[in-house]
């Protein structure tokens, strides 16, 4: 095999590629006010796998660093769809139709972040959770919110983010939701009383 240095080259190109992908959301979200203009459905046929798993894996990969973490964010959205779409869901943003119906960090209407590529454990990870082959931790739950990001966020623009840690959950006790923990990750999840 005299030639076995071209297939070297090309399989670090193709690591060097799947690394870009990710420095390159973090420029198109810089250049696009947080709103990934490539659609969702041109993204998921480019990873080769079907929408809404890409869809779920992305908003797991945005929301959440740990695997526990990302899989109890992967069962809140699964919850929260019922029988709509996961991608309808997680794209959608009625209050900024600019962003409706792609991809884009979190922002007021949005569900959850989509602004990360998902990583292939992550898709792995998302298809796992589609077919019920991984069971719910959340027991349930449908939304979830992150202590500590709340409460910075309420520092930072206490306009577009009116309430800190506190004030967000007491706004979903009053809701009508109970708390959901999952032992290493600090997000808390909500499910209905």
């Amino acid at each position: 095999m005299k030639n076995w240095h071209w297939l070297l080259i090309g399989v670090a190109s193709i690591i060097v590629m799947w690394q870009w992908r990710f420095a390159m959301d973090t420029v198109t979200l810089a250049l696009n006010d947080g709103i990934i203009p490539t659609l969702p459905v041109d993204l998921a046929a480019s990873a080769g796998v079907d929408i809404d798993q890409y869809s779920l894996a992305r908003a797991m990969q945005s929301e959440e660093s740990s695997t526990d973490g990302r899989t109890a964010i992967g069962w809140a959205i699964k919850n929260h769809c019922g029988d709509k779409s996961i991608t309808s869901v997680v794209t959608a943003n009625p209050k900024n139709p600019a962003c409706d119906g792609h991809y884009s960090k979190e922002m007021p209407g949005k569900y959850c972040s989509t602004a990360h590529s998902p990583s292939s454990a992550t898709l792995d990870l998302a298809a796992s959770i589609i077919s019920g082959e991984i069971p719910d931790l959340t027991g349930g739950a449908t939304f979830w919110d992150g202590p500590a990001a709340q409460d910075a966020a309420h520092a930072r623009d206490p306009e577009k983010y009116t309430r800190d840690w506190a004030a967000q959950e007491q706004f979903r006790l009053n809701q009508g939701y109970s708390e959901v923990t999952i032992p290493g990750v600090e997000t808390v999840f909500w499910k209905r009383a």
